[in-house]
């Protein structure tokens, strides 16, 4: 079963991110797989859908985010995992700041670690900036 949700979720967001123009049906639906990986057992797979769940938004800025915030706030208070803590937290943050999300892109092929280096220094210097004020 955990092989098959695995394979389902790469197989879905192969199919709907390198998609050009995409429907809001397969937008929805890498969505809920993406939401199926963050409640997963395994720690590698959590880690990646929050990652692309954060590059869904990047890609498609218009993109709703009802549902994804409950599980990634619940990802961000209880999990076991501490990198997974700071994915859920650092991609709450992001779907939620609609000045970040147009600042900090997901560069294609990029290494998730990478984006969230970047997301987080954008993060101090928007909040070293506002204490200067």
């Amino acid at each position: 079963m955990k092989r098959l949700m695995i394979i389902l979720t790469v197989l879905i967001s192969v199919l709907a991110i390198n998609a050009s123009e995409i429907s809001q049906a397969k937008l929805s639906t890498a969505k809920a797989m993406y939401i199926r990986g963050v409640k997963s057992d395994n720690i590698g797979l959590r880690c990646n859908a929050i990652f692309r769940i954060a590059e869904m938004k990047s890609r498609f800025p218009e993109m709703s985010t009802k549902g994804v915030e409950k599980i990634l706030q619940k990802a961000a208070r209880k999990d076991e995992n501490s990198l997974v803590r700071a994915y859920a937290g650092l991609t709450l943050v992001y779907l939620k700041d609609t000045k970040l999300n147009q600042k900090v892109k997901v560069i294609p092929r990029e290494v998730s670690i990478d984006f969230y280096q970047r997301l987080q220094q954008a993060i101090y210097a928007n909040t070293y900036a506002m204490n200067l004020d």
